[in-house]
């Protein structure tokens, strides 16, 4: 996969008369850089705009041999060759909380060795005790306020030394401590560029540094999320030649965790709002009932919810002819036969969200008439549509737009699911067919639906998890 996305760019880079000179690149002073070939050939540029983005590399700390087989970092386990069977993780931050929940996918023993005393340390604290709470429950080790300070080999394994005066046994050791920006051997300083004491370098709000026509952008400013980098990028250059750039980096915090299941964050936290005096207001919605309740045919009440954060929700099942009640901090849905058709079309915050448009398409695949739906939030999210048509679902794609006509009964039918939400709706048609459906790869609604199966069997659904 790698491979194949490098020969993607390297194509698009050649397409677009982007000259490519693959070296070792150092800056000189008065915006030069000079670029060392493999062969050792060296070439001298001059340009108006310098644009640093280098990237950062992973953590290594100084007393851990990585040359023991084993020994990785988020870089080299890629190349381990072989699913641990029993892997320490140091580190529970965001990459150590994806790959634990990865490895124990895959059936492997895991433990997290985390110096501070909590999962994902800079995130909700709410949200890091549910995951915590989820570890417990499968099996997943943390130990916290301890760190990993050695490795050796011992009976064919890894003896991990922990900073407790303990040791852990294992076959894998990966180290997910961080990350450090790659600003060494840049020639920085004979070029003026200034960086902080973590060795990021420093820019203003134009990402410009302290040299004058050089800018950077990306994680030599600090880790950061792969579409902020590339934001960076453009504001960089757009700054860099005098382009009219149409607003601004959103400044606003956000975090995220592609693990199984997925976190997110956006905004301050509520310790940090606590901290800074601020008054705050706490929502909680389990955005996987409020469909499932109308496509099962019965009622279903949502508790700890903030109504008016779901409202276009609920809104659109009002419409679609489902009475629904909202009270304090809950919600409840009623069952009233099958949908009446709607037209609904996905839009940001407070919109109709994106992430309920498969689900929703599910419900209306029964509908009395003819619906239509509009994506126009990610044009291409229709996966889902040709596993429906499957069960008997009547529906055409006009560009973004699922023109659904609903039939009377949907069938029984293997189908497979692509993401997580389309997993949830073919769940969701399941339980309104007609029959057996057999939802396969359905680790991705592991990703953000816990415990889906057993919450759907409490509802009442005929719902049974099975491996192949």
């Amino acid at each position: 996969m790698c491979e194949s996305l490098q020969k993607i760019t390297a194509v698009n880079i050649a397409k677009n008369g982007v000259d490519y000179i693959e070296g070792a690149a150092r800056l000189g002073s008065d915006r030069k850089v000079i670029v060392t070939e493999p062969s050792g050939a060296e070439h001298e540029f001059r340009a108006k705009v310098v644009l640093i983005a280098t990237g950062s590399r992973p953590s290594r700390h100084a007393n851990i041999s990585f040359d023991l087989p084993g020994v990785c970092d988020t870089d080299t386990i890629l190349h381990r060759g072989r699913v641990p069977q029993e892997i320490v993780i140091a580190g529970g931050g965001p990459v150590g909380v994806e790959f634990a929940t990865i490895c124990h996918a895959l059936g492997a023993k895991v433990t997290i060795v985390e110096r501070g005393t909590r999962l994902l340390g800079t995130m909700d604290a709410e949200m890091a005790a549910r995951l915590s709470e989820l570890f417990a429950k499968w099996g997943i080790s943390v130990l916290f306020e301890s760190s990993v300070t050695g490795v050796v080999e011992k009976n064919g394994g890894l003896e991990v030394a922990l900073s407790t005066g303990g040791t852990v046994r294992a076959d894998t050791l990966l180290f997910a401590t961080g990350r450090v920006a790659n600003t060494e051997d840049l020639g920085l300083d004979v070029a003026g560029v200034a960086i902080d004491p973590r060795g990021r370098i420093v820019v203003d709000n134009n990402l410009r540094t302290t040299a004058e026509g050089v800018y950077a952008a990306g994680d030599v400013l600090g880790p950061t999320l792969a579409s902020i980098a590339m934001e960076q990028g453009r504001v960089a250059t757009c700054n860099g030649f005098g382009i009219p750039f149409e607003g601004t980096i959103d400044p606003t915090p956000v975090s995220a965790v592609y693990g199984m299941p997925e976190v997110s964050g956006a905004g301050l936290t509520e310790e940090q709002c606590r901290e800074k005096g601020l008054d705050y207001q706490v929502g909680r919605s389990d955005l996987e009932f409020t469909p499932r309740g109308a496509i099962a045919g019965r009622g279903v009440t949502v508790k700890r919810v903030e109504p008016e954060h779901v409202r276009s929700v609920t809104d659109a099942l009002t419409r679609c002819g489902f009475p629904v009640e909202v009270g304090d901090h809950a919600i409840s849905i009623h069952a009233n036969g099958n949908a009446s058709a709607l037209e609904l079309t996905t839009e940001p915050y407070p919109g109709f969200p994106t992430d309920m448009q498969a689900q929703m398409c599910a419900l209306l695949a029964t509908s009395r008439g003819t619906s239509s739906v509009t994506e126009n939030i990610f044009p291409q999210r229709y996966m889902h549509v040709a596993e429906l048509k499957r069960m008997g679902a009547h529906v055409d794609l006009e560009g973004a737009t699922a023109i659904i006509k609903g039939v009377d009964h949907l069938f029984g039918a293997p189908v497979m699911a692509s993401d997580l939400r389309a997993s949830a709706a073919l769940v969701l048609a399941g339980l309104k067919a007609d029959g057996v459906t057999e939802v396969s790869r359905v680790y991705h609604i592991d990703r953000g639906y816990e415990h889906l199966d057993e919450k759907l069997s409490e509802l009442g659904a005929h719902i049974e998890r099975v491996k192949e």
